[in-house]
């Protein structure tokens, strides 16, 4: 069962759509990444909901500096 699984999967991966998809996302997925990382860390410290913002009142420190 095993060597059937294997089998399907080479085949699977032979295929040139698939070997294209797969280098596609490989070389989008560093760039998401980076993208994800910088919205999480604007929503938790320039966000008026984010924790950060609220704990470190950088609202506060906006203020002082405009």
């Amino acid at each position: 069962m095993i060597d059937a699984i294997v089998k399907r999967t080479v085949r699977y991966r032979q295929h040139s759509f698939i070997r294209v998809v797969r280098r596609t996302l490989a070389v989008i997925f560093p760039l998401a990444l980076i993208g994800i990382i910088a919205q999480i860390l604007f929503i938790v410290f320039f966000s008026n909901d984010g924790y950060l913002y609220n704990v470190l009142s950088i609202g506060d420190w906006v203020l002082r500096w405009s």
